[in-house]
């Protein structure tokens, strides 16, 4: 049978009073199952009531929590308020069946129905993203789909599509040199991952960790479709031995080609460094600088500063080992789900993306042992 909170209470009130059999008859089933219910209530078969009495308050217990309950109080509310353990709560729900709602439960109810209700007003998901401040579409989307209801279109008319600047284009070119994923691309640009990809065809980049074409012959002509390339690429932080690579030409031909066609250095990485400007960098650096900032401060490029420090004998200003404050930084933001290229710019400390990817590596396998 079905034991209900009336055939408790007979069991409590009666149990080490009356026989054993004599409560089974009462409820037409076996003694085994009468001392079972009663063990699991607690009881022991005693004259003086003590125990009886004890779970007579965890039944008056159960009662309250399912009231409770049915009027929408939350676990943490119920605990809070009758001043259970988190034994005795779970103790007492699993003898009264019940299973009140979680705090994060009940906000997770409240955010589908007013994900429901901008829906209805027409809203697109990026706008209810944006009027709720979520960072992920799958909670939008899975309560439309659990709701049955198709993502609204945006209200907004998209215009042309602006153009790629030669700044975008060079940190577009950069970061892909680099090794940056495409959605590190994306964000760095403010733009969508298939206009960068899109971008990066018309350059000729292909994706990441595309081969590059085998080497012309000797004496190949150049074609004009090779020189606006070659001028889009100059005018970024990569060598003439990279862009070389990227349209199977040797360095040598690319730098002649350049002086050809009279392209003037437009980088800064291709003037040469001033004893003005190294001076600055020695007295930058032994203040402690990051190499980002000796970069903002003389007008480089990170890469730039690190190359010319090892040129000139300095030391960087990034620590050998890693501290703990990196350490606890970097387990916080790896549990966030943050990538090693956000990483590295929230620590903004003048470590490499490898470095910190390599960090990040190896505190997660600590984390398992």
């Amino acid at each position: 049978m079905k034991w209900t909170p009336t055939a408790d209470h007979y069991i409590v009130a009666n149990y080490g009073i009356k026989e054993v059999w004599e409560i089974a008859e009462h409820f037409g089933v076996n003694e085994a199952s009468v001392m079972s219910r009663a063990g699991k209530l607690g009881l022991r078969a005693t004259v003086n009531g003590k125990s009886a009495n004890r779970i007579e308050d965890d039944i008056g217990l159960q009662d309250d929590i399912r009231d409770m309950a049915s009027e929408g109080y939350t676990k943490e509310e119920i605990v809070d308020e009758l001043q259970l353990s988190q034994a005795t709560y779970n103790k007492i729900c699993k003898a009264a069946d019940v299973r009140p709602i979680t705090e994060k439960q009940k906000e997770h109810a409240a955010r589908e129905v007013v994900i429901k209700d901008l829906h209805a007003d027409g809203l697109s998901v990026d706008e209810i993203m944006e009027k709720l401040e979520l960072t992920s579409r799958s909670t939008v989307y899975g309560v439309m789909k659990d709701a049955g209801l198709a993502p609204n279109t945006s209200g907004k008319k998209r215009g042309p599509s602006r153009p790629f600047t030669a700044e975008e284009d060079a940190t577009l070119l950069r970061m892909r040199a680099e090794g940056y994923n495409g959605q590190a691309v994306a964000d760095a640009l403010g733009r969508t991952r298939g206009k960068c990809y899109q971008r990066a065809s018309d350059l000729k980049l292909g994706r990441r960790g595309h081969t590059d074409p085998p080497m012309k012959p000797k004496g190949t002509l150049w074609t004009e479709e090779e020189d606006k390339l070659v001028e889009k690429l100059y005018q970024t932080d990569l060598s003439h031995e990279t862009i070389g690579k990227r349209i199977g030409r040797t360095k040598q031909a690319v730098q002649k080609r350049r002086e050809r066609l009279g392209w003037a250095p437009i980088r800064l990485e291709a003037a040469a460094w001033t004893k003005k400007q190294e001076a600055t960098l020695r007295k930058l650096n032994k203040q402690g600088l990051s190499h980002k900032e000796v970069g903002e401060e003389i007008g480089r490029t990170v890469n730039s500063v690190q190359r010319r420090i090892t040129k000139l004998g300095l030391t960087g200003n990034i620590p050998l080992g890693w501290s703990d404050t990196e350490d606890k930084l970097i387990a916080k933001y790896s549990k966030q789900n943050f990538s090693s290229v956000e990483i590295t710019a929230l620590l903004n400390n003048g470590r490499s993306r490898g470095a910190v990817q390599k960090r990040v590596t190896l505190l997660r396998k600590r984390a398992k042992k």
